[in-house]
């Protein structure tokens, strides 16, 4: 395991100038830590999904166990960052550590699906406090001019951590208590480098959103690419395990069927997302939509015949959705100012959330209805096709930015809302900017959902726009 770490972290650095490589060498403790702690959390979603249709449960109570999960990580990305400022990085640490350690144990104890639902409400909302420290603390020590390097090198280790939490599952049998006490035993050496070695930590993270209202009104095309991306993502983590099994009960094969829906959200990422600076980013939300609706539609017209056919079209469905995010993310950025992107990108984060919620409870009802296979490629379609025909309806009645007023693009994942500080868009005193009680009038309507003038008049004083002026899409 340290082999491949060691190997992971010289692949990283190779073609990096001097101070990506010091930053990211000085950063190597908290990056092993977080990568034992995402291989455990990949194992255990996985294995979670899996026990439950071993043990006969329905998809729409593994629809509930993802639906709790999804609920828990959101409460998280809302409160945790109050506790860290209270607490402090690395007691908060080892304290959601512990807590999802607990949780994963209590799983080996009995198996009920309400029981799990609340475990894994506990979970979601612990990995949403792991995130938000990691991505915390990397952002602390990276300069200003370095970050988007750094967050590729950040996205690089996440998805490396994740593969390997889905290739455990060929070795584990998630039938057996085992799985959840690797689980444990991979997040509990995840605290040990950060306790070992002497790494300062940063500051108290404070991060504003959007009204969701607001957001909305800013690009209802780009919210609905980050909604559709939560609903997708969701559905099919919570559920090709279990289509995986119809085919074949081999763990070894839904290892692979799980790798190839989430690497093949590697390979296209970034060049869809360069592709968005290049044209209207309008053009490959749709296309990207499209293709999505497409592979549904095979899979609704010719099924699953064989292991072959069904890596390709998991691998096709899975494809786009980080696409679909960052450019959805980047594409509604480019109508906000940059001293409140990151205001602006955590209230996507929200949008996303509420799709990866509601994503498993609708998929678990309907595939009781039409089954597993034929469910999953009914989504993906009904998905991806509203998409494309959406943003095919925005891309008549409205214009886009100009090109100059793009920003650049940025892969990123939907984990925290510390990511989007990466973000060199983002100005240095995104979070730090001195508002007065003006500022504080907005923010307090923005929380409680009311954004209207009447309200908000003292805000006018900030002397910048929550938007630009551009129509938005």
């Amino acid at each position: 395991m340290l082999g491949k770490v060691a190997i992971l972290t010289a692949w990283i650095t190779a073609d990096m100038s001097s101070d990506v490589r010091a930053v990211i060498l000085s950063l190597g403790p908290l990056l092993l830590t977080f990568t034992f702690f995402v291989m455990g959390h990949g194992l255990i979603g996985t294995g979670t999904a899996i026990r439950l249709d071993l043990e006969g449960f329905s998809s729409d109570a593994i629809g509930i166990v993802g639906t709790t999960y999804a609920i828990g990580f959101m409460i998280g990305t809302l409160i945790v960052p109050k506790f860290i400022g209270q607490v402090g990085h690395i007691r908060v640490f080892a304290a959601f550590a512990s807590l999802f350690v607990i949780s994963a144990l209590a799983q080996s104890l009995y198996v009920d699906t309400w029981l799990w639902a609340l475990l894994r409400l506990v979970a979601g909302f612990s990995i949403a406090g792991i995130f938000t420290l990691v991505e915390g603390w990397i952002n602390e020590s990276t300069p200003n001019t370095v970050r988007g390097q750094v967050l590729a090198a950040y996205t690089v280790v996440n998805y490396f951590g994740i593969s390997l939490g889905q290739g455990l599952i060929a070795v584990v049998d998630p039938a057996q208590s085992f799985m959840f006490l690797l689980t444990a035993f991979l997040v509990c050496a995840s605290v040990l480098p950060l306790m070992l070695v002497t790494i300062q930590a940063p500051t108290p993270i404070e991060t504003e959103r959007f009204a969701l209202r607001q957001l909305f009104k800013v690009s209802p095309l780009g919210c609905l690419a980050v909604m559709a991306a939560g609903v997708l993502n969701s559905v099919l983590a919570n559920f090709v395990p279990v289509l995986g099994r119809t085919i074949d009960p081999d763990n070894a094969w839904i290892a692979q069927l799980m790798l190839a829906f989430i690497l093949s959200g590697i390979v296209f990422q970034v060049p869809l997302g360069r592709l968005s600076d290049m044209f209207d980013r309008r053009i490959v939300l749709i296309a990207c939509g499209a293709a999505t609706g497409v592979t549904g539609l095979i899979g609704l017209m010719i099924g699953i015949d064989g292991k072959v056919m069904a890596l390709v079209l998991i691998a096709m469905s899975g494809a786009l959705i980080p696409a679909l995010y960052s450019i959805g993310v980047a594409h509604t950025t480019d109508f906000v100012d940059n001293w409140n992107m990151v205001a602006a990108s955590a209230g996507l984060l929200m949008i996303y959330g509420i799709g990866t919620v509601i994503g498993p409870a609708i998929a678990g009802q309907l595939l009781l209805i039409t089954g597993i296979g034929p469910g999953i490629f009914l989504f993906v379609l009904v998905i991806g096709g509203g998409m494309a025909a959406f943003g095919t309806y925005r891309s008549t009645v409205r214009d886009t930015v100009d090109d100059e007023e793009k920003g650049q693009f940025q892969a990123i994942r939907p984990t925290s809302t510390v990511a989007f500080e990466f973000d060199p868009r983002a100005e240095e005193d995104q979070l730090t900017l001195d508002m007065g009680e003006a500022g504080e009038a907005y923010l307090t309507a923005s929380a409680a959902g009311l954004e209207s003038i009447e309200y908000c008049g003292e805000a006018s004083v900030l002397g910048n726009t929550m938007v630009q002026q551009p129509e938005a899409t």
